[in-house]
């Protein structure tokens, strides 16, 4: 949650804030897709390790476990 008293310093720190983590995850915060999870899910029961799906999917290692933990894969 922000908080700020100035509703243009919200934007302007979120913006950076989401500039910064794109930069690294260019697909971090969008929605996932139905082919998406299938094929993160293909992929770690192939062995694939949190990194490498990192990397595939272009988002942070944090989001990959969320993912993985919402399909019902990890716990």
């Amino acid at each position: 949650m922000w908080l700020f008293s100035d509703e243009k310093k919200v934007t302007s720190e979120y913006y950076n804030y989401m500039e910064k983590i794109r930069k690294e995850y260019p697909k971090a915060y969008e929605k996932w897709s139905e082919d998406n999870d299938a094929l993160l899910v293909e992929k770690f029961n192939s062995g694939a390790t949190i990194r490498v799906l990192s990397n595939l999917f272009q988002r942070k290692p944090g989001a990959i476990r969320s993912r993985l933990r919402k399909l019902g894969i990890l716990k």
